[in-house]
């Protein structure tokens, strides 16, 4: 096994572009980035691990699911539908992961899944890839792809809260990604991820039709509970942060601790600081990595809840 000589042949591997991802300014920005030790250990993928979280997630969905329709009251369903909420966040992360080729060591698993997890979300896959490269390699420039989020009030910051639906928020990109070159078969794949998108929509309604309740109570409103959470995840990203002058994703990127368990739900992606720095390495090493930089992590959170409590208070006295 190759082993790195040296401090700088160590940063120089972790300046490197993962494969797949275009070159960009913006990507990897700074040679100052604190050294990890065992970089490349942490960086290594596995099959097993993503698979048997994934399967945690799904029967612990089933479980709850099963406890829904057990007690099977209107107070309990609120509490439940919340609960499957939570967990769903994991196909937005899911498709995340797939995009870096962080989840699975194969990478075809890492297309399946992700084009899987996208389809749930009515999401395209292909198109998405292509948006969340160009986030990482202008972030926090203007020409980010990523929403920059901006709160003029309450009422907007509640309004925006309401209305939004992450896929939908992206459309406008997807657009002007869809506007320029690529070769016949990229585009022959973004055609099949809304093809199989349009499918399920036809799937969903036609479940609808025969088991309403059981449509509405295990996906419909668990789906619509995960994009405002979603909201509160994406808000924390970069909210506040890309007016600095400096661009290092030290400084325009923030870290939220959250807890244990929608760490586990969300694959560790709240640690976005160290995604945002070391893209390559894999999501279960992330809280590892994390230990090694957080002193040099700026803006730092211990819960989305208190952050955004924050983001009301500052509007309220805005008035």
């Amino acid at each position: 096994m190759h082993k790195l000589r040296s401090v700088e042949d160590v940063r120089h591997k972790m300046m490197q572009r993962p494969r797949g991802l275009p070159r960009g300014r913006h990507y990897f920005l700074s040679m100052s980035k604190p050294f990890i030790p065992n970089y490349e250990e942490l960086c290594k993928r596995s099959n097993l691990r993503p698979f048997l979280r994934i399967m945690t997630i799904v029967l612990l969905y089933a479980f709850v699911s099963y406890i829904g329709f057990t007690i099977n009251s209107f107070s309990s369903w609120i509490f439940i539908c919340s609960v499957l909420g939570v967990m769903m966040t994991s196909l937005f992360v899911l498709v995340h992961e797939s995009t870096h080729g962080t989840l699975f060591k194969t990478p075809f698993l890492n297309t399946i899944v992700g084009t899987i997890a996208a389809t749930l979300t009515f999401d395209n896959y292909y198109l998405y890839k292509k948006w969340h490269w160009q986030h990482h390699q202008n972030t926090c420039t203007h020409d980010d792809s990523e929403i920059s989020f901006s709160f003029s009030s309450l009422r907007d910051y509640l309004i925006q809260f309401v209305t939004y639906i992450p896929t939908l928020s992206t459309f406008p990109h997807y657009r002007l990604i869809l506007q320029q070159e690529y070769p016949t078969s990229w585009r022959i794949r973004y055609f099949f991820a809304w093809s199989t998108v349009a499918l399920w929509a036809g799937v969903v309604f036609g479940l609808f039709v025969v088991f309403p309740f059981e449509i509405l109570a295990l996906y419909i409103i668990p789906l619509c509970i995960s994009f405002k959470i979603i909201f509160f995840t994406d808000v924390a990203e970069h909210y506040g942060l890309c007016e600095s002058s400096d661009q290092d994703v030290l400084q325009t990127t923030r870290t939220t601790i959250s807890n244990k368990l929608f760490s586990y739900f969300y694959f560790n992606a709240n640690y976005h600081t160290v995604h945002h720095a070391y893209p390559r390495v894999s999501y279960f090493n992330v809280p590892v990595v994390y230990e090694y930089i957080q002193t040099h992590i700026e803006h730092k959170e211990l819960s989305y809840l208190q952050f955004h409590i924050r983001i009301i208070k500052s509007l309220i006295a805005k008035k």
